[in-house]
């Protein structure tokens, strides 16, 4: 029996943008290539309110250089944990929300 969990493409995608977004090795980090795969996983059906695919967005448009993209995708996210009841995940995008709005990226 194989316990590894199944990893569709979008969640490939997401690893693989949360990784070339945040990775401390510049040889890795590529904030064009990690938006591109999170512009892929954003088209599957259903995503769009998915606070873990918005936070990987968020990241990938800080380190592509689209900081205003990055703080208004993280608004969206805040509003969605803030309407679930997620207070301790949306204080966590707050501070995000404030490196983006000083122009800073995230790293590992």
């Amino acid at each position: 029996m194989n316990k590894l969990p199944e990893l569709t493409r979008e969640g490939a995608s997401r690893k693989l943008a949360w990784l070339l977004a945040t990775s401390a090795d510049e040889k890795v980090r590529d904030g064009a290539e990690a938006l591109k795969h999170a512009s892929f996983m954003m088209q599957a059906p259903g995503v769009s309110e998915n606070p873990s695919l918005l936070g990987t967005l968020a990241a990938t448009q800080a380190a592509a250089g689209n900081f205003q993209d990055a703080t208004r995708t993280t608004d969206r996210l805040i509003s969605i944990l803030d309407g679930n009841g997620m207070t301790e995940q949306a204080k966590t995008h707050r501070l995000r929300r404030k490196r983006f709005q000083a122009g800073e990226t995230l790293s590992q």
